[in-house]
């Protein structure tokens, strides 16, 4: 990951998420037999589509679009609350007056 850093800190950033990727891809590798031995091939499959299912769903709702924006536009648009904007945003498109809007 880089783009979404403060450039001051991308190096050290990208280090750690390289490390915690790597870790976490070891413990599925290293699981994996087992997980299909106790669970069976459906469910492991299953939860590795749910996994991905989520984070698609995650990635469309509550992550920026950043095409065609340079770096320090999307360090300002993080630092000026795109969050909470998009939330208001989300919320009040779906009418919803508590849920989402009320965290």
């Amino acid at each position: 990951g880089g783009e979404i850093f403060n450039h001051l800190a991308k190096g050290f950033s990208n280090g750690v998420v390289m490390f915690v990727s790597k870790m976490l891809g070891f413990l599925v590798v290293y699981n994996f037999k087992a997980s299909i031995d106790v669970f069976g091939e459906w469910a492991v499959y299953g939860f590795f589509a749910m996994i991905c299912f989520f984070g698609i769903v995650f990635s469309y709702f509550f992550l920026p679009e950043t095409k065609g924006l340079t770096l320090q536009q999307i360090e300002r648009s993080l630092q000026d609350g795109w969050f909470q904007q998009h939330r208001t945003k989300l919320v009040t498109s779906r009418g919803m007056e508590a849920g989402l809007g009320a965290c």
